[in-house]
């Protein structure tokens, strides 16, 4: 019975930790994605990168012309994205189907 009753308060314990380890990269996780994306706006090869990710994800498909322009919104709705990111709020926002529109 001592035997199983240490092995639940252990388990418990691991539990706690993984938890609080958890929170822990999440936060740190959520910090990193706010300047990720600033320092991907900065390298246009990067940011080329980040919109040709976007658009096979999302499944978009546009000619030569049109292309150009939805990368120009792109970027510029990243770069809002990134600047309101960095407002002190409680607010996350992030880049969505709508950010080549």
């Amino acid at each position: 019975k001592k035997w199983y009753q240490r092995r639940v308060r252990d388990f418990k314990r691991i539990t706690i930790n993984m938890k609080n380890f958890l929170a822990l990269c999440f936060v740190a996780t959520s910090f990193a994605l706010d300047d990720v994306l600033r320092d991907v706006l900065k390298s246009p090869k990067a940011t080329l990168k980040l919109y040709g990710e976007f658009i096979a994800g999302e499944h978009l498909n546009f000619q030569a012309s049109e292309d150009r322009m939805r990368f120009r919104l792109f970027r510029a709705n990243a770069e809002l994205v990134a600047a309101a990111n960095e407002e002190e709020s409680s607010a996350e926002f992030g880049l969505y189907f709508f950010s080549a529109m």
